[in-house]
């Protein structure tokens, strides 16, 4: 995806933009520093000289860190005029201020990178498999197990496993990758060797040492679910059956209706079926209900009991009539129950 980075006059200006930067920090300093009166006053001849040895380090740093030649800046030698002391007014410390300012912003900057490049390296981690690996933690958590199937768009199971990352291989296999060589001595040189890629497409770039956790090599990046869900949705076009639409093509009005009304009647023989069958499991759960509901008193037989062991039917209720009334009638209308007690007491007349 194209960014900022990509349009021409942002990509120019980029590595002017950092000379300016240090020929401000590096130089501009120094300049206040000597012309000044502020404490602690100019710098001593030997802090000048490891200064600017520092400085030049710099430049050969950045110079190595882009590859390319970011040109040279030529000034003419000015002799200031120094009329009085000048950098004790309000233009000195104003110029001291957005120093400090502008150095604090950059050093905050690159502590950032120094932090973040360190710890690519340690790891052996760049920032991007750093996410992944968190995205994939918390997938593994939320699924509250080690390993599961998920079904892919074309119906193909595959095995969503939590991973470990396989590229972290030790402290000091990762900095020699990360360095390009395994002598210490030389990790901190600006002009030793830089890792290269081989242009055969094997070898370093192209192949990986894992560090073995995990159950077979190759496995990541790692499976994401939730794209595999979403994959298996497609586009709502895709679902068209084109090879059914082909053989209608040709047809006449009334075979697509014979048609029509052969696959309106399969459906129906299809719904009747799985209600029979539906009917047949209801009966089946109605019983194994019945035989889940069955209760047992204290005292070994059926029906309920207190903790004394005393029934209904020990205080005058007749449970077996309450239990009929409980489970036959509980969903039968209020008009029918009616009905069947006023005949229930009809024939008891007659008796």
């Amino acid at each position: 995806m194209a960014g900022i980075n990509d349009v021409p006059f942002i990509r120019g200006l980029a590595v002017p933009s950092v000379s300016a930067l240090i020929l401000f920090l590096g130089y501009f300093s120094q300049l206040v520093l000597h012309f000044s009166t502020l404490d602690p006053g100019p710098p001593t001849r030997q802090q000048s000289i490891i200064f600017n040895s520092l400085l030049a380090l710099l430049w050969l740093t950045y110079y190595r860190a882009i590859t390319v030649d970011p040109g040279r800046y030529v000034f003419d030698d000015r002799i200031l005029e120094a009329k009085g002391r000048w950098c004790n007014n309000l233009a000195g410390l104003i110029s001291l201020a957005i120093l400090s300012l502008i150095c604090f912003l950059t050093s905050l900057a690159l502590l950032v990178m120094l932090v973040t490049s360190i710890r690519s390296w340690v790891l052996n981690q760049t920032m991007i498999e750093g996410w992944e690996q968190e995205r994939h933690e918390a997938i593994a958590d939320r699924g509250g197990k080690d390993w599961w199937d998920v079904v892919g768009p074309d119906g193909e199971k595959f095995r969503f496993e939590k991973l470990e990352f396989p590229y972290d291989v030790g402290f000091f296999k990762n900095m020699s990758q990360a360095m390009g060589t395994s002598n210490v001595l030389l990790w901190l040189w600006p002009l030793a060797g830089n890792p290269k890629i081989a242009k055969d497409g094997t070898g370093s770039g192209w192949e990986w040492e894992e560090n073995g956790f995990n159950r077979v090599e190759g496995l990541w990046p790692p499976l994401d679910p939730e794209k595999i869900r979403r994959s298996t949705k497609g586009w709502p076009a895709a679902r068209r059956d084109y090879a059914e639409e082909l053989r209608t093509v040709d047809m006449s009005p009334e075979d697509v209706k014979a048609a029509f009304q052969k696959r309106q009647a399969e459906d129906e023989r299809r719904k009747r079926t799985l209600l029979a069958e539906l009917e047949e499991m209801d009966d089946y759960d109605m019983y194994n209900d019945e035989d889940q509901d069955f209760e047992q008193g204290y005292d070994g037989k059926p029906g309920w009991t207190n903790s004394d062991g005393d029934r209904l039917r020990d205080y005058g209720v007749d449970d077996e009539s309450y239990a009929v009334i409980e489970d036959d009638d509980e969903d039968v209308p209020l008009a029918e129950l009616m009905r069947r007690r006023k005949v229930l007491k009809k024939d008891g007349d007659d008796e």
